[in-house]
């Protein structure tokens, strides 16, 4: 198992709550798991009543009803909803088979827990961007100067998207490395929802350093990564897997790396370059599952449940006697 389900599985909890309205919550080494039997045997309001089969990339955001929502594979190629910001289905079924997904992006414009932004010196020095926060802070970039704090702050409910990392700017101020988008937020509302693809809020990978236009010299330090956003499901019967899995995902994204120092061939160096700094590592979204019973809530045991924070950059290796870059940190989860 990796270091990403581990640490994802000591924030998510499991809450059944029995027809006396009594509520239990506990901690578990395993995916998220949430039962309400406040929700009614019947689809949602605001269901609609036509049904959408895809099975190549559409764009939805936004408010979207549905009968019968159905994300698949045809000959070619397999269905993926794309949305940037919110979507908020309110269907009456909802199936997402293998290889099929629905994804959120934030929007750009987030100004909650963005990432700390680092401007290089005209010899490409500087440190690694912050990864953005969201439920827990984002991890801070990479520096030489000691300590740095530029990973973004918490925010929110667990109702809302990911936020941006930190880029990182040249000298000039133009950006040559860019930090990670945020991951979006998806509401669910259905009678019966099966997730056997992947249904994902993630935050993006902040950019790689580069050295100045990629020649000979320090190397540049990388971006940090968006942080994962929110995903909300309600249903009275829900399925997460299958005999080939199925994810749930509102990840951080991890921090860029930096560049290396190098020399080029045929070009002079004195044999004295660093190298970059990583970008830090975003923090980990929220993930909300229920259905109306323990019993008609089915997670398989192939299925992936995971709102961890993303890995730091690493530093860049240096030429010669310079020095190496130092990491970032690991976005919270």
């Amino acid at each position: 198992m990796s270091e990403r389900q581990n640490t994802a599985s000591q924030k998510i909890l499991v809450i059944i709550s029995t027809l006396m309205m009594c509520t239990i919550s506990f901690s578990l080494s395993a995916p998220s798991l949430l039962a309400d039997d406040s929700i009614v045997e019947a689809g949602p309001p605001g269901a609609g009543t036509t049904n959408l089969t895809v099975l190549n990339t559409t764009y939805l955001s936004g408010t979207q009803s549905y009968d019968d929502l159905y994300i698949g594979c045809g000959i070619i190629s397999c269905g993926s909803i794309v949305a940037t910001g919110d979507l908020i289905l309110n269907v009456n079924t909802l199936t997402v088979m293998n290889g099929a997904s629905i994804i959120a992006y934030d929007q750009p414009t987030n100004t909650q827990g963005v990432g700390g932004s680092s401007q290089m010196s005209a010899s490409y020095m500087g440190d690694g961007g912050g990864g953005a926060g969201h439920t827990s802070t984002g991890g801070n970039g990479g520096t030489s100067s000691g300590s740095i704090t530029n990973g973004g702050s918490s925010y929110g409910v667990g109702n809302e998207t990911g936020s941006n990392g930190g880029d990182v700017s040249d000298s000039s101020g133009n950006i040559v490395s860019a930090g990670g988008i945020g991951g979006g937020r998806i509401v669910i509302n259905a009678d019966i929802i099966e997730i056997y693809g992947t249904v994902d809020a993630s935050g993006q990978d902040g950019e790689q350093g580069y050295r100045y236009q990629n020649g000979s010299g320090n190397g540049g330090s990388g971006a940090g990564a968006g942080s994962g956003g929110s995903i909300i499901m309600r249903a009275n019967e829900l399925t997460v897997g299958g005999s080939s899995g199925g994810s749930i995902l509102a990840e951080g994204g991890s921090g860029g790396d930096g560049a290396d120092g190098d020399c080029l061939p045929g070009n002079p160096c004195l044999g004295l370059l660093h190298g970059g700094q990583g970008g830090g590592g975003g923090a980990g979204g929220t993930i909300d599952i229920r259905a109306n019973s323990a019993t008609n809530l089915m997670i398989s045991s192939t299925a992936t449940i995971s709102s961890s924070g993303g890995n730091s950059g690493s530093g860049g290796a240096p030429y010669g006697t310079g020095s190496a870059g130092n990491p970032g940190s690991s976005g919270g989860n």
